[in-house]
């Protein structure tokens, strides 16, 4: 039926995706381009990067492509997850880079809120507080990008970027489920290693308002 190049949104990845996709279609094929921009960690942001959101993207085309759906329908729906996906990510340290130095610029006592998923520089550092209280601030931003007007449900996804344990991560999990106040949560997909940064010490929280009963098959399915 075609390809679907699924691409967060870095300059990199659109370059290189984007002259993949250009010589496919001279050689004949169908191909289709979805890009994802789900981080709100910097809200003035031209282009925002694709972070562990992108994963509520794949579930969704991977669903209806299965399902037999055409390219075009599957590229529409993907489109809608991604239009509509809000993330925000927090951690205690960087990630480290094969063949780089680590970057050790988070001080110990501190977080950075926001980071991307190559360790990029986030939206600003904070003392560390306990995880209610992070978790609070995260929910607060994903629930404001969301905006009041129209409080859907959610499906949650609660991501370990690398390297936090289990059994934290299953804290984190319920801290985030219990800030949740504007909207209610009705999936959850986590808490697990689903989009890491390697050894990243932090976790991220992507939200999908559910208001299209075919993507919230898709997710269920």
């Amino acid at each position: 039926a075609g390809c679907l190049l699924i691409v967060k949104n870095y300059t990199g990845d659109r370059l290189n995706f984007g002259l993949a996709a250009e010589k496919a279609r001279a050689l004949g094929l169908a191909v289709e381009t979805v890009i994802v921009g789900d981080d709100i960690a910097l809200p003035a942001a031209p282009r925002p990067r694709g972070v562990a959101g992108t994963l509520l993207v794949h579930k969704v085309a991977g669903h209806l492509a299965r399902a037999g759906a055409s390219l075009a329908a599957v590229k529409a729906a993907a489109e809608r997850v991604a239009r509509s996906t809000v993330s925000i990510g927090v951690s205690l340290s960087s990630c480290t880079i094969p063949g780089q130095p680590a970057d050790n610029r988070i001080a110990a006592g501190e977080v950075e809120l926001g980071l991307g998923i190559h360790g990029e520089p986030g939206a600003r550092v904070m003392p560390l507080a306990p995880v209610r209280e992070l978790a609070a601030t995260m929910v607060g931003l994903l629930e404001q990008a969301l905006g009041h007007a129209d409080p859907a449900p959610l499906a949650v996804l609660v991501n370990d970027l690398g390297g936090v344990p289990p059994i934290e991560l299953a804290i984190a999990c319920q801290a985030v489920l219990t800030a949740a106040q504007v909207h209610p949560v009705r999936l959850v997909f986590g808490p697990a290693r689903l989009m890491t940064s390697l050894d990243m010490k932090g976790f991220s929280v992507s939200a999908l308002p559910l208001r299209d009963p075919e993507i919230e098959a898709a997710l269920c399915s």
